[in-house]
């Protein structure tokens, strides 16, 4: 984060609960408390237009739960997904043992993940692995920084937590 803010941009990165130097307990923690922790970040600081910058706990797998037992009734109804709108780059790396997941590869070239995720541009990194940014840190910071600063453009107006 340190490369986008030596770039002009401001940078807030905030412990989740559970994490780092939080108190709470991380069985506690929801991503519903992490969307109003960050809503109410952004509303105490006046920001109205933000990049969000998640790295791999923050993906697409996060939408698959484990079934509980109590839901096994329902087992087989349609699930509803939310779309990202947001303009979106995943950046990727060729070598990603997720993308060795039968399908997985298919499914993110193929576009079938726009499904989900419509204003999605997939950038892969030749020779890069899982994580990506650890290995590649220099070459991901100026991909990153390139998205933003060609998408400066962007409206995206944050209006508390129904908007993230």
């Amino acid at each position: 984060m340190m490369a986008v803010a030596n770039a002009g941009f401001r940078v807030i990165a905030h412990d989740f609960r559970g994490l780092s130097e939080s108190h709470a307990e991380p069985e506690k923690a929801s991503f519903a408390h992490l969307i109003s922790d960050t809503a109410f970040i952004l509303d105490a600081l006046a920001i109205s237009k933000v990049f969000v910058i998640a790295s791999e706990n923050e993906e697409i797998m996060d939408l698959v739960t484990p079934l509980p037992s109590w839901s096994l009734d329902m087992v087989g109804s349609e699930v509803q997904v939310p779309k990202v709108e947001a303009k979106t780059v995943l950046i990727i790396g060729e070598k990603d043992y997720v993308l060795k997941i039968p399908g997985m590869d298919e499914y993110v070239r193929s576009g079938e993940a726009k499904k989900y995720v419509p204003n999605q541009e997939p950038i892969y990194v030749p020779h890069g692995s899982h994580f990506v940014q650890e290995q590649f840190p220099n070459q991901i910071n100026q991909l990153m920084i390139t998205y933003l600063h060609n998408n400066k453009h962007l409206t995206a107006v944050c209006n508390g937590p129904k908007a993230l």
